[in-house]
């Protein structure tokens, strides 16, 4: 299908790459974010205990199992509370069998969790109150280690300062944006989270330069002239 098609439209450079060989017109192009950022962070004060936020799907909750030992090592140095914005009960296999309670997978990986459920109008609302999103990943999956940028930034457009595992895309954007706040082990996880906990002022620096970036790489004018690039070459 690669080989027979005019153009084809992917998520990320990475995919790009391995698409070009099939077909020499290829456009990335990221996913619009801009309905999900209802509100932007402008406070980047901190209290105890300190919040935590993530948003997806209820299946990607187990991921959290692998910075299980990280969270309990900065938990042990403060309180940290875990705020999930998911569903409250999902599907397995392709959302359709098996109904599963989040909260019983959130809490084999931590304590002290908050699940709310998904809404669009509520995402922002919900990140902006906390004071560090976090998107964890397993490195050693093809499938979740190939994935967009598109929460980190849509994160990043509410002026959210996030750490990510070490994915492709994560990297890159983090290097775009001038941040080293992905992680690949358990000690990385560690010391990017501490870092943030214990420094309001970088807190803010990440939120904002990484705002700053979202707003410049990823905007809508800069996606809807990806998209008629990818129309004008056909």
């Amino acid at each position: 299908m690669l080989e027979r098609a005019d153009a084809v439209t992917c998520a990320t450079l990475e995919q790009a790459r391995a698409i070009e060989p099939l077909c020499a017109n290829v456009h990335p192009i990221l996913d619009f974010q801009s309905r999900l950022v209802r509100r932007v962070k402008d406070d980047y004060e901190a209290g105890s205990p300190f919040h935590l936020v993530w948003e997806g799907l209820g299946h990607n909750v187990r991921w959290f199992e692998r910075i299980e030992r990280p969270l309990a090592e900065v938990n042990r140095r403060r309180p940290v509370v875990l705020h999930l914005i998911t569903a409250i009960e999902y599907r397995e296999l392709v959302q359709r069998f098996w109904r599963r309670r989040t909260s019983r997978i959130a809490a084999r990986s931590f304590d002290h969790v908050r699940l709310y459920q998904w809404s669009e109008d509520m995402v922002s609302v919900i990140a902006t109150a906390c004071d560090i999103a976090v998107i964890p990943l397993p490195l050693d999956r093809p499938l979740e280690r190939g994935k967009p940028e598109s929460k980190l930034v849509s994160f990043w457009r509410m002026g959210m300062p996030t750490v990510t595992s070490s994915t492709p895309a994560y990297a890159r954007a983090m290097e775009g944006a001038g941040q080293d706040l992905h992680c690949d082990s358990d000690a990385s996880w560690t010391e990017a989270l501490s870092r943030l906990i214990d420094d309001r002022d970088a807190r803010e620096e990440a939120g904002k330069t990484g705002r700053a970036f979202a707003e410049r790489a990823y905007g809508e004018e800069r996606l809807l002239e990806a998209w008629d690039r990818a129309f004008g070459r056909l």
